[in-house]
């Protein structure tokens, strides 16, 4: 994922964020406070399913947090002037939404050879016979 405009989101707000689409195996964020640009994070997820999911939701949605208040409380979507009102914390301040790019890359598996051998139901028997 690649936060495209707005400040980034914490650890702890993308977890929330992502939770609701399924099991989250881990969360990789950039490393250091570089200047680097894009800055992104990675969500990978234990079945294809939740990314997928979260993917299609997630992606292009604008989000606001607040200091100090988790993503549910300052979650904010659409406004087509680029920023959004922040409800139920700091009152009368407009803040810059986050924008995510959300991509989806497959995990590779290292034996897809073998398991779509083994796996196929002719082939599977020949190289059965040939061992």
């Amino acid at each position: 994922m690649e936060f495209v405009s707005g400040p980034e989101l914490s650890q702890e707000s993308l977890y929330s964020l992502f939770r609701r689409f399924g099991k989250i195996l881990e969360i990789v964020r950039q490393p250091g406070e570089g200047k680097e640009v894009p800055r992104w994070a990675v969500v990978q997820f234990k079945s294809v399913r939740s990314a997928s999911a979260a993917r299609c939701c997630i992606h292009r949605a604008r989000f606001v947090e607040p200091p100090g208040v988790g993503i549910g409380a300052g979650e904010t979507r659409g406004g087509g002037d680029g920023k959004a009102s922040v409800t139920g914390g700091e009152t009368g301040k407009d803040l810059a939404p986050t924008v995510l790019r959300v991509q989806y890359q497959r995990v590779v598996k290292a034996r897809w050879l073998r398991d779509w051998i083994f796996g196929h139901p002719r082939i599977g028997r020949i190289a059965l016979c040939l061992s």
